[in-house]
């Protein structure tokens, strides 16, 4: 398990240097948070890492397939009744 900020931070850090790593880590940091895992996680932590992974899908022309992706982990979420779920359900 890792702490879910350090992977946004790290995603929004190189969403325009290096926005391959962006995506990847950015993913990781939403796959943390819908596990439950982060200390203090609110709402803000949850849109930053969709916001920062989807900017740095855009650069490099995979918008459309990271959406899918985290579109297919929040219908999956809702079943489960999972925060996180409901909160990127607005976005995807």
């Amino acid at each position: 398990p890792c702490e879910p900020k350090t992977l946004i931070r790290a995603a929004k850090d190189n969403q325009e240097t290096n926005p391959d790593f962006a995506v990847d880590v950015g993913m990781c940091a939403l796959g943390w948070l819908f596990k439950g895992y982060g200390y203090e996680v609110t709402s803000i932590d949850v849109l930053a890492a969709y916001e920062s992974t989807m900017k740095a899908a855009q650069a490099i022309g995979m918008e459309e397939e990271v959406r899918s992706r985290i579109s297919e982990a929040v219908k999956f979420g809702l079943t489960e009744r999972n925060w996180v779920a409901e909160i990127l359900a607005r976005k995807v």
